[in-house]
């Protein structure tokens, strides 16, 4: 509204924009360190120049040949690269306004752009930064920060070029008491060819360091799911969630003839998502469950509450989002009354599970921290809201990564290039 040169640096460089309000960021002025650098903002700045200068002199002297100097180093390596940095900075807040895509119905003119992103490392999802202006992380899709589904999605496709196996296997690579025979375990059902089953999922206690772990699981999905049959009505996909003695689990063995029109999602709602596809595409008795192991660790992801696009905050998010879309796929019509109502009744029936999981720990031995889970519990119910609300936002969005059928009927040779891009990598690495 003040013109694009105000807004591309006059808005921050007028006296107004030098003043810290302190009690708008309380838990950044509890270190002293970072109101040290607010305070002597230039100090810093001003010794990476003298070092480039210092560098410059030191270099023109030992190593004449390479041609350099103090004032050189200190022009292009700070002068130049400053100016460079700042002024790509500032377009987000400038161009950012004026070109490119809306995504959500925000009350500004901020833009998502595709290009802005690239010449910032992701900072051009402007509009997205604007409807979600808590989150450090600004790209939400599957195009816009490469994911866990996205990773998985390449092997796919790597796989079904090789044409070489009948039978493909997915396990999360943190586990900490891996061993072989977790693998002959998760593949034994799909490749012994006088079963019928097309899709083995994993499951294993949550228990470790005298503690009883699988927050997600117990405090968002198990809850969420009878939260959901309570206000919706009973639904067959629900019964099936909840049928799976661990529905997070990472591992799952598949017969090829899945892969092909398997859609993935490109978030941390991959393994709901993979669940949703089994019940899309296969009978449910040709899905089975399997054992994997009694002694089972990984690496344990943190909370992040104060940042929703991380840890444990961001993968319940997503796992909300996932089922709310294969939900909605089926006929279910949401509202924000429904999302109110789903909250509060996956908030009570939480804690009452609560209580049943304190006394299992109790009775065998284990411990829990009764106040520490209450709190991810609140945070859930804040983060079906969310998930909710970008739902609502944005219902057409594609979900998945598109399947590799359609990604072969456009382009039937990109599955033998990409067969070839890894051998020729094997061969030019490994040598």
């Amino acid at each position: 509204h003040h013109g694009f040169w105000w807004s591309h640096i006059g808005w921050f460089s007028c006296e107004a924009g030098f003043y810290t309000d302190y009690s708008k960021v309380k838990d950044f002025a509890h270190y002293p360190e970072l109101r040290f650098l607010n305070r002597f903002d230039a100090l810093v700045p001003a010794l990476l120049a003298l070092l480039l200068y210092g560098i410059g002199e030191w270099l023109a002297h030992a190593y004449p040949a390479l041609d350099t100097n103090g004032p050189q180093l200190l022009v292009w390596g700070f002068f130049i690269s400053t100016v460079l940095l700042f002024h790509g900075t500032f377009t987000i807040n400038s161009l950012g306004h004026l070109w490119g895509r809306k995504r959500f119905k925000t009350k500004d003119q901020s833009r998502n752009n595709v290009w802005l992103a690239l010449l910032t490392l992701g900072e051009g999802w402007h509009n997205n930064h604007h409807r979600f202006c808590g989150s450090t992380r600004q790209g939400f899709y599957w195009w816009e920060i490469l994911g866990k589904g996205r990773n998985v999605w390449f092997c796919m496709g790597y796989t079904m070029a090789c044409a070489d196996t009948a039978v493909v296997a997915l396990h999360d690579c943190d586990i900490v008491t891996y061993d072989r025979e977790l693998l002959a375990r998760l593949v034994y059902p799909v490749a012994n060819p006088n079963f019928r089953y097309q899709m083995a999922k994993g499951f294993y206690p949550r228990v470790g360091g005298g503690k009883l772990n699988g927050r997600v699981s117990r405090l968002l999905v198990s809850p969420i799911l009878i939260a959901l049959n309570k206000v919706l009505g009973d639904r067959d996909y629900l019964d099936f969630l909840r049928s799976f003695r661990y529905p997070l689990s990472g591992e799952f063995a598949m017969r090829m003839p899945m892969l092909p029109d398997l859609r993935i999602p490109s978030d941390w709602g991959l393994e709901i998502g993979v669940l949703s596809e089994a019940w899309r595409n296969l009978a449910p008795s040709s899905v089975c469950q399997v054992e994997l192991t009694d002694n089972y660790d990984h690496k344990h992801q943190p909370v992040s509450q104060e940042d929703a696009t991380k840890g444990l905050s961001r993968m319940s998010i997503d796992i909300c989002k996932s089922m709310f879309r294969k939900l909605a796929a089926d006929g279910t019509v949401f509202s924000e009354e429904i999302f109110r109502t789903l909250k509060a009744t996956y908030y009570r029936t939480a804690l009452d599970l609560l209580d049943n999981y304190q006394a299992d720990a109790q009775m065998n031995g284990l411990s829990i921290d009764r106040h520490a889970e209450e709190q991810m519990i609140e945070l859930f119910a804040q983060n079906i809201m969310t998930a909710g609300q970008v739902f609502m936002d944005n219902p057409s969005a594609a979900p998945f990564i598109p399947t590799w059928s359609r990604v072969h009927a456009a382009d039937a040779l990109l599955m033998n290039d990409m067969k070839q891009a890894v051998a020729d990598d094997l061969a030019e690495f490994s040598a």
